[in-house]
């Protein structure tokens, strides 16, 4: 291709689509926010880019390996014992809501204006 801008870096003659690719940018680190320059490895999931450095478990701050098994939580990573501690936490909780709605089921109230009302 022959254009007419020519970029000079890194004693290199570069055309616009070359220089583009080795020093602009690939987009935005989903984990720290920050511009990841063209030429640098990245971590892919579920569309999103990641350093390599920052793809990490967002709790224990593990990092992780190409074939390493992780989860997208929240749009968070995070690696699988922490996954699992989430989980079982959040269906702790879930229980317990469920356990105190059952509870509340036949309460009787009575409002400020003597009235009764009962949930049946």
């Amino acid at each position: 291709e022959v254009g007419s801008s020519l970029y000079i870096k890194a004693n290199l003659i570069l055309c616009r689509r070359d220089y583009l690719r080795l020093f602009g940018n690939t987009g935005i680190c989903a984990a720290c926010s920050k511009t990841i320059p063209a030429f640098e490895m990245v971590m892919r999931a579920k569309g999103h880019n990641y350093h390599l450095e920052c793809f990490a478990c967002k709790k224990c701050s593990q990092r992780f390996c190409v074939g390493d098994r992780f989860y997208l939580f929240e749009n968070k990573i995070v690696c699988e014992l922490d996954y699992e501690e989430i989980i079982s936490r959040n269906a702790s909780l879930s229980n317990s809501l469920e356990k105190l709605k059952k509870q509340t089921e036949n309460i009787e109230y009575t409002t400020n204006a003597g009235l009764s009302i009962c949930n049946r």
